[in-house]
């Protein structure tokens, strides 16, 4: 029921409560699990159980009937399920873990947290917390009277990454004390998410792979919009998400003894489907016409180094490294729709020591807009059938109801649900036919996916 409700609407949340307040006449019984758990007499766990199975089956009814009406069994036969089974066998595998690899960085990280500490306390003059609300504000607003910064999406006075890098950029002369406080926090977030004990009893990590969404949730969210898988902690409660491992903490993830591991990358995937969806001659070009593409065609420039050209100036050859992984940003934020207000503040929170000014961000899009005008009409037309119906459709079935205000922030994820649908979608269908074909191989295993790419061990 959680996989069909996600396919027919994967903006809300498809745990059994709300299935059932939405598709029965049940009044509310998931309080009866704490009954349940204090009562000296087993009825309690009997008529708890009896209604779990009965509602499954009344949203069960319903939804199918939706799905008739929607004609949306296709997809979700074809789609998944087989992903759900796949997804079964990726999470049984799990990643095998280095303990003592682990406990050497930790200490590493903890030495250096010392450093860190004795930094900031020479700076501040007395000992002082980094994740104190209180203290960091009184420092901050107190001390150095330096002015409010606002999260924009709480409204509130914050003091959190985004802020403290808009301060770092407009006071310079308390860089040093902006640092110390990302450094710690990023070490205290490192140790604590991916350093404690996460692997299960034979020493692997296994993630649960969240297909519609997470089952120690109240409201069964963690499934993406846009069909993509999320992943978090395990039914035991092990492990966690597998998909944004840090590069510093890779390292304690290890093949078997006499096992490789390998990867299969989508490169500039979602870029390829704006230019595909849109018709947009020049972007196929940049896209399609470069060594990589096409055997014997001449070197021609890919999306990102075409992007970071007009960001930078600099020869699209001399766009790597973290210019790159910049202007990649910047292709996908133009690409969706971003205004040039908070592309100016993508650019210089990412790349501190590259001024990036409004004047700059309306610059860059007034030629990337001369270039690439389909990609722009396409938006437009998004943004028409979002109007009309609120739903979007891409080329494997899958559906999306934007049941949000239609707004720019809605058009904006409206923009997106296609690329990054598609690239999903097909990706999870790599996998599935990967682990099929390999099912019964000795010498090669699909261990998990991230978000673009397919990772496994083989011989």
């Amino acid at each position: 029921t959680m996989l069909m409700h996600h396919s027919l609407y994967s903006e809300l949340p498809h745990s059994l409560a709300f299935l059932t307040s939405i598709y029965t006449h049940e009044p509310f019984f998931k309080q009866m699990t704490k009954e349940a758990d204090n009562a000296n007499y087993h009825l309690a766990h009997w008529e708890y159980n009896a209604l779990d199975c009965a509602c499954t089956y009344q949203a069960w009814e319903e939804i199918s009937r939706e799905l008739d009406h929607y004609k949306g069994w296709e997809f979700y036969l074809d789609h998944y399920v087989p992903l759900s089974r796949t997804v079964a066998n990726v999470q049984r595998r799990g990643l095998l873990l280095d303990k003592q690899k682990r406990i050497e960085i930790k200490t590493t990280l903890e030495s250096e947290l010392i450093t860190l500490r004795s930094d900031i306390e020479s700076i501040v003059g007395h000992e002082f917390n980094v994740n104190s609300t209180t203290q960091m504000k009184d420092y901050v607003h107190g001390i150095l009277k330096l002015p409010q910064q606002i999260n924009r999406s709480t409204r509130k006075s914050s003091l959190g990454k985004t802020q403290l890098d808009t301060l770092t950029r407009e006071f310079s002369a308390h860089k040093a004390f902006f640092k110390c406080v990302a450094d710690i926090r990023a070490k205290r977030k490192l140790i604590s998410t991916y350093l404690k004990p996460l692997e299960d009893p034979d020493g692997r990590v296994r993630t649960s792979y969240n297909i519609a969404g997470s089952a120690h949730k109240a409201d069964a969210s963690g499934g993406t919009e846009n069909g993509r898988l999320s992943s978090s902690t395990n039914h035991y409660r092990r492990g966690g998400n597998l998909q944004n491992i840090p590069k510093v903490i890779r390292e304690m993830f290890i093949a078997e003894p006499g096992w490789t591991f390998w990867q299969c990358d989508m490169a500039s995937a979602e870029s390829y489907v704006v230019a595909w969806e849109s018709r947009d001659e020049n972007m196929l070009e940049v896209l399609t016409n470069h060594n990589l593409y096409r055997a014997g065609a001449g070197n021609k420039v890919m999306y990102h180094e075409f992007i970071g050209n007009i960001i930078t100036g600099l020869d699209p050859s001399e766009v790597v490294g973290e210019i790159r992984d910049l202007a990649k940003r910047v292709g996908h934020a133009w690409n969706y729709g971003m205004a040039p207000k908070k592309l100016v503040e993508l650019v210089n929170n990412y790349m501190p020591t590259m001024p990036f000014t409004i004047h700059d961000a309306n610059s860059c899009y007034t030629q990337i807009n001369n270039v690439l005008r389909a990609v722009i009409n396409w938006r437009m037309m998004k943004k028409q059938k979002l109007l009309q119906d609120r739903t979007l459709e891409n080329c494997f079935g899958r559906k999306r109801i934007f049941f949000g205000r239609l707004d720019n922030s809605t058009f904006r994820e409206a923009y997106a649900f296609i690329p990054q649908g598609t690239v999903g979608d097909a990706l999870n269908k790599f996998m599935i036919q990967l682990n099929d074909d390999w099912e019964n191989h000795e010498g090669v295993k699909v261990l998990g996916q991230v978000h673009d790419s397919i990772m496994g061990v083989c011989i």
